[in-house]
């Protein structure tokens, strides 16, 4: 009993900690372009996405892998990753979004990365945009996500 109850636990913690989303057509990407968020430049990783494929590293076929490698490790408590595929029958693109909280930082609480990616001929998946975000502590400037500064 007490064995199925842990599997019941860490399965549901690993649910929490992964919201995947599937929906039909295209990915648009509003948020990497609109005024809100950044744009973080990624063609240098691109690059290094490039060559990891042709030496057929298994994390370029995964394009939350993808944006996991291009944002580095969370330096936050909780860490949401939402994965959106353009279709759900052999997607050619998706958008994931990545967001880091509660930050060990006096000013910021949060930050948050939207990237697009789309899928290429061998099975890799490279950027097309990426865009961040950032929300301020309580009294250290905006509540919500934007690129303004927090103070």
């Amino acid at each position: 009993m007490k064995r199925k109850l842990a599997a019941i636990i860490l399965f549901l913690a690993a649910a929490a900690g992964l919201s995947v989303s599937a929906c039909a057509g295209e990915v648009k990407t509003p948020a990497t372009t609109s005024a809100g968020y950044e744009s973080v430049d990624f063609a240098g990783f691109n690059e290094t996405v490039s060559e990891a494929a042709g030496r057929q590293e298994a994390w370029t076929m995964d394009p939350v892998l993808v944006a996991l490698r291009f944002t580095g490790p969370s330096e936050g408590m909780t860490q949401n990753i939402e994965r959106i595929y353009g279709s759900a029958e052999s997607p050619v693109s998706a958008e994931v979004v990545i967001t880091n909280e509660k930050l060990l930082d006096d000013s910021v609480m949060g930050e948050r990365y939207v990237i697009a990616l789309g899928r290429n001929e061998d099975g890799s998946w490279t950027i097309k945009s990426a865009g961040r975000a950032v929300r301020c502590r309580e009294g250290r400037g905006h509540q919500d996500y934007s690129k303004g500064p927090c103070t």
